[in-house]
C-alpha cells in the first residue's frame, strides 16, 4: 500500500538527529495521510435539478382549456389570485443569489408558492404537487407554511367582530335581511362550534392525548369556536380547546364570549343550545317549551338566521377539502393550516369569486359541536320580548304542506 511503502521510504532517508527526525517524520505521515485521504475521496454527486413549473406557459394552457379552469383548479379566479400574491408578497423573504448559487436557477416564485398552497388544501397530495411544481418535497413544505404564516400575517386579511356602532347596525341590517318580513331584528354574528379533526397527536405534542379524543363523533379533534356575518364570512375563530371538551366550556376559554357580552342593548348573537341563553347570546327554546306555538315560532324565525354558521362552516369544507379528512400534520401546525383557510375562505367571498346560496359549493357533511337538543338552563328578558312581538304581529311557523 502507498501509506506503508512511501512512508519507509521517506524515513530512510532522513540522516539527521533524533528530535530533528522525529519532527520530519511528523510532517511527513501529515503528507502522507493528507495524500491518501484526497486519492480515496469520492466525487460528490451532482445535485439533482427538477424542472421547475413555468408559470406563465402553466397559465396560458389553463386559458386555453377555457375560463374556469383556473378557478376550479385554485378556488379562485386569475385576477384574485394575483391580488393575494400581491398582498403575502412583502412577507415571504425570497433571496434569489442564494438560489442561483445553490442551484443556478432564480428563487421559487410567490406564485409557486401560491399554487402549492392552494392546490394542497384543495385537496391534493403533496407528492403530485410537488412534482408537477418541480421542487422537493422539504421545499414544498417550506413554501406551504411561508404563504401560511403571510396569509395569518396580513391585516388585510384579518377578520374582526363588529365593535363600533357603525358595524353593529350594518351587521344588524344584513341579519335582518335574511328574515322573514324583518321577525328577528338586533343579530350581529352567529356563533357555533366545528370539530376540526386531526390525527392522533404524539405525547410529545400534548401531555393529554386522550383529551383530544371526541366521544360523540369517534375521531381526534380540536374544538373550534366561530363567528360569521351575515355574508357567511368568519367574524371571529380560535382554537378554543381539545376535541373531547363541549361547546359550552370551549367557548368560555375565547376572547368572542368576552366580546358578546359588552355588546350593547338590543344586539346580540344567536347560538344553538349548546350555549347559555343571556340578554347578549340568544338560543332556542329547547325541551317542553318548544311545544308552546309562539315560542315555537321564535325558534323558526331564529334558526333561519343561526344557520348561516352552518352554511359558513359548509362553504369552507366544500373549496378546501383537505378538511374532509383528518389533518395529517402536527397539532400546532393543524391549528396554523385552519385559521389560514378561514382567511382565505373571507377573501374568496369579498372577491365575490364564491357563491353563498349555491348549493354545489356548500358541503353537507359537517362535523358541528352543537346537536344537543336538551338545551342549557338559561333565560333572556329579549328572547321572551322577541317571542311576543311575533306573537303581536301574527308570525307563526309557516305550515309547509
Amino acid at each position: 500500500m502507498f501509506f506503508q511503502s512511501g512512508f519507509s521510504n521517506a524515513i530512510d532517508l532522513l540522516d539527521d538527529s533524533d528530535e530533528e527526525k522525529s519532527s520530519k517524520q511528523d510532517f511527513i505521515l501529515a503528507c502522507v495521510l493528507v495524500s491518501e485521504y484526497l486519492n480515496e475521496k469520492k466525487e460528490r454527486p451532482a445535485f439533482y435539478l427538477r424542472k421547475r413549473i413555468e408559470w406563465e406557459k402553466h397559465i396560458e394552457e389553463l386559458s386555453v382549456e377555457g375560463p374556469e379552469a383556473f378557478q376550479k383548479l385554485y378556488r379562485m379566479e386569475y385576477v384574485t389570485f394575483m391580488k393575494l400574491c400581491d398582498i403575502i408578497r412583502p412577507k415571504i423573504i425570497v433571496n434569489d443569489e442564494m438560489a442561483r448559487v445553490r442551484t443556478g436557477r432564480e428563487a421559487i416564485t410567490v406564485e409557486i408558492m401560491l399554487h402549492c398552497l392552494l392546490r394542497w388544501l384543495s385537496g391534493g397530495s403533496y407528492l403530485d404537487i410537488r412534482l408537477s411544481a418541480g421542487i422537493s418535497p422539504a421545499k414544498f413544505y417550506s413554501c406551504v407554511y411561508k404563504c401560511v404564516d403571510a396569509i395569518l400575517g396580513s391585516e388585510d386579511l384579518a377578520y374582526k367582530f363588529p365593535s363600533t356602532e357603525k358595524e353593529l347596525d350594518e351587521a344588524a341590517q344584513g341579519f335582518e335581511s335574511l328574515s322573514t318580513q324583518a321577525a328577528i331584528k338586533g343579530c350581529v354574528a352567529c356563533l357555533d362550534g366545528y370539530l376540526l379533526q386531526i390525527k392522533v397527536p404524539s405525547r410529545s405534542e400534548t401531555g393529554n392525548v386522550k383529551s383530544y379524543f371526541s366521544g360523540h363523533y369517534q375521531t381526534y379533534g380540536i374544538n373550534i369556536q366561530a363567528a360569521c356575518d351575515y355574508k357567511c364570512r368568519f367574524v371571529y375563530a380560535a382554537v378554543a380547546a381539545p376535541g373531547g371538551a363541549n361547546d359550552i366550556a370551549a367557548f368560555k376559554k375565547t376572547q368572542i364570549s368576552q366580546m358578546i357580552q359588552k355588546l350593547p342593548p338590543r344586539r346580540y348573537v344567536i347560538g344553538d343550545n349548546a350555549y347559555v341563553c343571556s340578554e347578549t347570546l340568544l338560543t332556542p327554546f329547547s325541551g317542553n317549551e318548544k311545544k308552546d306555538p309562539a315560542k315555537d315560532a321564535f325558534n323558526f324565525y331564529l334558526s333561519q338566521l343561526r344557520i348561516r354558521i352552518e352554511q359558513t362552516f359548509g362553504l369552507m369544507t366544500g373549496k378546501w377539502r383537505i378538511l374532509r379528512q383528518p389533518l395529517q400534520m402536527k397539532l400546532k401546525n393543524a391549528s396554523r393550516v385552519f385559521m389560514c383557510i378561514t382567511r382565505l375562505h373571507n377573501f374568496i367571498i369579498n372577491e365575490g369569486n364564491i357563491s353563498i346560496n349555491n348549493s354545489e359549493d356548500c358541503e353537507s357533511e359537517l362535523v358541528l359541536l352543537n346537536n344537543d337538543e336538551s338545551g342549557i338552563v338559561g333565560s333572556s328578558v329579549l328572547r321572551n320580548m322577541i317571542m311576543q312581538d311575533l306573537v303581536n304581529r301574527g308570525l307563526e311557523r309557516p305550515a309547509f304542506g
